[in-house]
């Protein structure tokens, strides 16, 4: 069965706001947030619009906070899509971009015109965090006589790290 998408707008005291309604066989009221800010509320087929406004009011400090943060974190995506600019242990660094390399504060990387600049900077990255985190982690297991088996760096999104039972540290 389709769904059905209304679109609303409502006056709130301080600021206007339009969001998108899509009504279907669920049993509770949702707000879902976009990454460019769209605001959709997702609803039963049979709940009123008054109660779904006196909601949308009931939690607009909520949808004002998450919002600004999702439009914060899509303006640090897009500048870092543009690799003009990149972080590196802790340091802002201007990218230069040379014919066969790009040049980032005394490093230097290889790279062709068909390569993807995101996939290079990645690669990048990786190899950097591996040779110093090794090194790193190596002293201080030394120092604190924590011995460890291997590590591995991964793309984890939420997690810095772990540990587990046969010392190997991701």
């Amino acid at each position: 069965m389709l769904n059905v998408i209304e679109k609303y707008y409502i006056l709130w005291y301080y600021f206007n706001m339009e969001y998108k309604l899509i009504r279907s066989l669920r049993k509770t009221l949702a707000i879902k947030i976009t990454p460019n800010g769209e605001i959709i509320v997702l609803s039963p087929k049979k709940c009123s619009l008054q109660f779904i406004n006196n909601f949308l009011i009931e939690k607009q400090n909520w949808i004002k906070k998450t919002r600004e943060m999702q439009l914060q974190k899509s303006n640090r995506l897009e500048a870092y899509q543009c690799l003009e600019k990149i972080f590196l242990f802790g340091k802002e660094c201007k990218i230069i971009d040379n014919i066969s390399h790009y040049q980032i504060d005394g490093y230097y990387i290889k790279h062709t015109k068909s390569n993807n600049k995101e996939k290079v900077i990645k690669q990048f990255y990786t190899k950097l965090a591996n040779e110093y985190i090794c090194q790193r982690t190596y002293e201080l297991s030394s120092k604190l006589q924590l011995p460890y088996k291997d590590i591995k760096i991964i793309s984890a999104r939420k997690k810095w790290g772990s540990c587990n039972n046969l010392k190997q540290l991701r």
